[in-house]
C-alpha cells in the first residue's frame, strides 16, 4: 500500500477510535423515591447520588403520591446519564409477579355508547352509585384522568 493509504486509514482509525470512547451506553437504574416535593429519587446501590426532577420525564399521568415514599422504580438513563426516563414501578420483592391494575379516576367521552351494569342506592331522590363495571365501550375518550395507578 502506499503511504497516502496508510495515512487514510490511520486517520479514519483514529475518528473511529475518539467517537466510540466517548459513547456511554445507556443503563437501567433501580432506585426509591425518597422526596415529592421536589421530586428525587435515589439510586439502589448508592446513597450519595441523587436523582432529582430537573434530570427526570416522567408520563403526563402519573403524579408520585405520599403512598410511593420508599417504594422502588425502574428508571432507564440516557447516554451519559444526563436524563432518566420513567419506566415502572417494580413489583416486590424482586421476581414477584406483581399485582392486579385497576381503572379508578374520570373519562372525559366526546360520544359513543357504553353499556354498564352500576349498583347503589336511590331514597327517593338522587341515584348514589356505589359500585359498577364496564361491559363495553364504542366511542372516542377526549381524556381520561388515573386517580389511582393500581391496587393500594
Amino acid at each position: 500500500m502506499n503511504d497516502e493509504i496508510l495515512d487514510l486509514r490511520g486517520a479514519i482509525d483514529e475518528i473511529v477510535n475518539q467517537n466510540l470512547g466517548r459513547r456511554m451506553s445507556s443503563e437501567i437504574v433501580y432506585c426509591k423515591l425518597i422526596s415529592l416535593n421536589p421530586l428525587d429519587f435515589i439510586p439502589e446501590n448508592t446513597d450519595e447520588v441523587h436523582i432529582k426532577e430537573e434530570f427526570l420525564v416522567v408520563p403526563k399521568y402519573r403524579p408520585f403520591t405520599k403512598k410511593d415514599l420508599g417504594k422502588k422504580f425502574v428508571l432507564i438513563s440516557n447516554d451519559g446519564g444526563q436524563t432518566y426516563f420513567y419506566l415502572y414501578e417494580a413489583s416486590e420483592p424482586q421476581g414477584s409477579n406483581g399485582i392486579p391494575y385497576h381503572f379508578e379516576g374520570t373519562h372525559e367521552f366526546i360520544g359513543g355508547e357504553m353499556k354498564c351494569t352500576l349498583h347503589g342506592t336511590c331514597p327517593h331522590g338522587d341515584v348514589v352509585v356505589t359500585h359498577g363495571s364496564v361491559e363495553s365501550y364504542k366511542g372516542k375518550i377526549k381524556d381520561e384522568m388515573h386517580k389511582n395507578h393500581i391496587n393500594d
